[in-house]
């Protein structure tokens, strides 16, 4: 029920805008820059919330300044050969790539 209601309040600018009204806060001394990446505040959401990625356009409006997709796991996972972590510079993001 949750994850429904923060899709409709991520589907519109005006559920997007009011949910920002009631929850967000920012201020200038939360602003944070981590390896030429500026947030605006360093409020994350971890991975395992989220790991399909629907709830995504809500995130800003409730207060997270980044937030991680994905499920993890308690067991090894060995994991792609070579390279694994990418650096997505246009969507300003990071992509862990494993099987």
């Amino acid at each position: 029920m949750f994850k429904r209601v923060g899709v409709f309040l991520g589907s519109n600018f005006l559920t997007r805008l009011l949910t920002s009204m009631l929850f967000n806060y920012g201020h200038k001394s939360l602003k944070s820059t981590v390896d030429g990446i500026e947030y605006r505040n360093p409020l994350g959401l971890s991975a395992g919330f989220d790991k399909d990625g629907e709830l995504t356009k809500i995130y800003p409006s409730i207060g997270f300044g980044l937030a991680e997709l994905g499920s993890f796991t308690g067991e090894v996972c060995p994991g792609n050969p070579g390279k694994r972590l990418f650096r997505m510079v246009k969507s300003k993001s990071i992509l862990v790539w494993f099987k």
